[in-house]
This record gives structure tokens, sequence and C-alpha cells, in this order.
């Protein structure tokens, strides 16, 4: 039976709570980014999936040093549309990562949008097929990329040191005092 491709899982949650504080030094990394939508049929040429949403991440302490870790709460890439016409193989949207660069979307007939991550808060839209003019041999559009997340650090008034630091997205995350 025709489907469009799956739409990607949202990033999850994590909180990290302490009565001291909390270090993530170098090589240390907390990803809650969404995954990539599923490819479109080329058989069917039905429309890629949507990319997951970016999750949250919740860090909350005295004290928080982050010295070259990276936070990412990124979106997925959309998936590519599939095409009935002449059957091009599309492929999946990439997985949000801890880049802040944005996810790719698949490729295919109908490119699927790229995830939000950085800067670019909200997944782009995916793209429809220009040459999807007929009603025989329909090609599917792309899914859109998943927004970003939320990033949230809690502490007190001069407890936060940021070192080297990678967090995405970069105007997505808040702080706050205890």
């Amino acid at each position: 039976a025709p489907s469009a491709g799956a739409g990607g899982s949202g990033g999850g949650a994590v909180q990290i709570t302490s009565g001291a504080r909390i270090r993530i030094l170098g090589g240390g990394d907390i990803i809650a980014a969404g995954t990539g939508g599923g490819l479109g049929s080329s058989i069917n040429g039905e429309g890629g999936g949507g990319g997951g949403s970016g999750g949250g991440i919740l860090l909350e302490a005295p004290e928080i040093t982050i010295n070259s870790g990276r936070l990412s709460c990124n979106g997925g890439g959309g998936g590519g549309g599939g095409s009935g016409a002449n059957g091009t193989p599309s492929t999946a949207g990439a997985n949000g990562d801890f880049d802040v660069a944005q996810a790719l979307g698949g490729s295919g007939n109908g490119p699927g949008g790229r995830g939000g991550a950085n800067t670019g808060l909200a997944g782009e839209s995916g793209f429809a097929n220009p040459n999807d003019v007929t009603t025989a041999g329909r090609e599917g559009s792309g899914g859109g990329g998943g927004g970003v997340g939320r990033i949230y650090l809690r502490t007190h008034t001069d407890g936060l040191t940021l070192t080297n630091q990678n967090i995405s997205p970069d105007n997505g995350w808040g702080q706050d005092l205890i």
C-alpha cells in the first residue's frame, strides 16, 4: 500500500539538577536532537516525512561550567519526496546533530527542508517538484524540517562559565537565576 515517508522522532528531554555544580568539559556532550524524516516511496511518488523537532535540555545548579562541551536540541531534516513517474530514488532527511549547521533535507524530486539549528529556529518547508503538473505519475513533495527545541540553564547570578562551548540553537537557550 502506498504510504508517505514516516515522520522523524522528537528529541526527547533531559534534566540534570545538582545542589553543587555541573561541569561539561571537553568531549562532554548532551544531545536531544530530532531525527530525519523518512523518504517518500519512489514507486508511488509519495511525500517525504517531516523531520522531528528538537527536544529539551535543562541544567540546574548553583554553578554550571561548559568548557569545550556541546549541547544540542536541533531539528531533523525532512525526507525527500519520491517520484512515481521515473522511479528516481529519494533519501531520508539527516538527523539533527551537534553542528550549528542545519540538518540537511533528503534528496528527491521534491527535496526535504532543512531542520532548525543555531540561529535558524524554524525548520524549512519541504519543496514540491516543479515538474509535477500531470495527474498521472504524481511525484511527492519533500517533508518539512523539524524546529529546534529549548536549552535552559538555571544557575546563580555569577554561576555560569562558558568557554569554547557549542550550544545550538544559539539563541534558543536561556538562563534563569536560582
